[in-house]
């Protein structure tokens, strides 16, 4: 028989000429002299068992010669009547799937063994119908069993004997061709989801590749024909997880650094990289060695040589925990290298680094306990609150124009010349200034303000009263002192004297300054005088 596909499901003899699988001799030539008669292939009126739930049916003048063929020998006979339905009634794309074919030791009634073919038939078109790449299992896995407990049936076959006999066909077909086409029928579906299992490997999905030979290690469990595919496919299973293995090995091995003497510098770096290679190895190849494992359980030699390859992997893992400063990790990855390289030629060496981690690590915990058990720090004293920086007031000279700012400024230098000359002392050589004491340390900060715009207040008010005395000064300097009843002889040095030729008039040039004491310039308020 050959692998099952869609196509050749749907292609079956007996749909071709429109026939169940009981049909006898006579009813298939009947139905092949019907459809010859009709020059096209479109006027060939539809039957009851074309099922278009399963695609179209193609009844061109070779293919319902082909069909006659294969209905004519016994063997492809038998093949076909094992792939369709019988004589009880298509069967419906959404029949119901829970009615379970009985196991060969529980006793069921021989008339029902029509019906539970058709419902094996019928869930393994629906399979291929809706599942064609094999991604859900569970429903393959319903099918294989459907399909093995119904072959293992001895009365299945006797059935088809029954069959053969009834059909009155001119060749028949033997018992021992019909019990070989019930046996053949879960290879062909093993051969069928090899391709499958390959094709998830081709494109690195090693998990669907385990998960489709799961499916082929339950068909093998019930006819023994599917050893040669399931090895096939094992050893494309080891060659994935080899290649794993070989990837964290590699990406260790380039990122792992270390120094005798400088060890510390390189804890981060392999830390990460350790981190790495710990996840890659959670998330796949430990995941595809259970699954290896449970595909093959009786191949003891398979299974030593991938466990002793997994635990190569992780005592490389364990050495980058050491490097790390990790040393309960390298302790802990290497248990589970020794518990994977059990009778293999590694497990030496993996016990002798397992006895120098356990003592890295017994040092690491006792520095820790140490650590915990040690007195805390002594508590510091709070660090003392700081008073915020007080506002600095608006400057109250901020808004006097140009020209009262100049004479504010000149009223103040000579307030300043006056202040050290004694001229603002009270009599006994002090200033009327209050006095300023800088505050002691427990002295509050508001009494300084105060004091300090005591101060400016007083010099401000005695700014103002210099100020408004030397502007009377200057009022009295610059106007002249004669009668009001009189004009005021204008000065012949400022006049302006029209020219001869009657334009407008020029400045005369002003005589030489009379002669000014220098004594009295370098002393304008007197002091000489005054010292005298």
């Amino acid at each position: 028989m050959q692998p099952l596909s869609r196509d050749s499901l749907a292609a079956n003899a007996f749909r071709t000429l429109g026939l169940s699988a009981s049909a006898s001799q006579a009813a298939i030539d009947a139905a092949a002299r019907r459809m010859r008669i009709w020059p096209d292939e479109r006027l060939i009126p539809p039957t009851r068992w074309d099922l278009p739930w399963l695609g179209p049916v193609s009844r061109t003048r070779s293919n319902i010669e082909r069909a006659y063929a294969t209905l004519n020998e016994p063997r492809s006979r038998a093949e076909q009547r094992l792939l369709w339905y019988h004589a009880h009634g298509p069967v419906a794309a959404n029949a119901d799937d829970d009615q379970q074919v009985p196991s060969p030791g529980e006793a069921a009634d021989a008339r029902r063994l029509p019906t539970f073919h058709n419902e094996m038939l019928r869930s393994l078109h629906t399979a291929y119908q809706a599942d064609a790449e094999v991604t859900d299992v569970a429903r393959w896995r319903r099918v294989v069993e459907r399909v093995n407990r119904l072959a293992s049936r001895p009365d299945y076959a006797a059935w088809l004997e029954r069959l053969e006999v009834e059909g009155d066909f001119e060749k028949r077909a033997s018992p021992a061709e019909l019990r070989a086409a019930v046996q053949v029928l879960p290879a062909a579906i093993v051969a069928a989801l090899v391709p499958k299992a390959q094709a998830a490997l081709d494109r690195d999905d090693a998990n669907a590749c385990a998960d489709i030979a799961q499916i082929l290690r339950a068909a093998g469990a019930g006819c023994g024909a599917s050893s040669s595919p399931l090895g096939l496919l094992l050893d494309r299973l080891e060659d994935a997880l080899e290649r794993q293995c070989s990837e964290m090995e590699r990406d260790l091995r380039d990122k792992l650094r270390t120094h005798r003497t400088q060890a510390d510098v390189w804890h981060l770096g392999n830390r990460q990289a350790c981190h790495t290679a710990a996840t890659f190895y959670n998330e796949t190849i430990s995941v595809g060695l259970d699954r290896f494992c449970a595909l093959a359980e009786h191949e003891r030699d398979r299974l030593e040589r991938c466990r002793s390859r997994c635990a190569q992997v992780l005592a490389l893992l364990a050495m980058g925990w050491e490097w790390a400063g990790r040393f309960r990790k390298a302790e802990a990855t290497q248990r589970v290298a020794l518990s994977l390289a059990q009778g293999s030629a590694g497990e030496f060496g993996i016990r002798k680094d397992l006895s120098r981690y356990e003592e890295l690590a017994a040092q690491e915990e006792a520095g820790e306990a140490s650590w915990r058990n040690s007195p805390l720090v002594p508590e510091l004293k709070p660090p003392a609150t700081r008073r915020p920086a007080p506002k600095q007031r608006d400057n109250p000279m901020a808004g006097v124009g140009g020209v009262a700012a100049v004479a504010i400024g000149i009223m103040v230098m000579r307030f300043l010349v006056m202040l050290g000359n004694g001229s603002g002392s009270n009599g006994t050589g002090k200033t009327n200034l209050p006095h300023y004491f800088p505050p002691s340390e427990r002295q509050s900060e508001r009494r300084e303000q105060e004091m300090l715009q005591n101060v400016y207040r007083q010099v401000e008010r005695d700014i103002r009263a210099k100020a408004g005395e030397a502007r009377d000064g200057m009022k009295s300097v610059f106007t002249p002192s004669t009668p009001d009843t009189a004009s005021p002889a204008p000065d012949p040095r400022f006049n302006l004297d029209p020219s001869p030729s009657g334009t407008s008039g020029t400045i005369r040039p002003v005589p030489p300054r009379p002669h000014v004491d220098p004594a009295r310039v370098n002393d304008p308020f007197g002091e000489s005088n005054r010292e005298q």
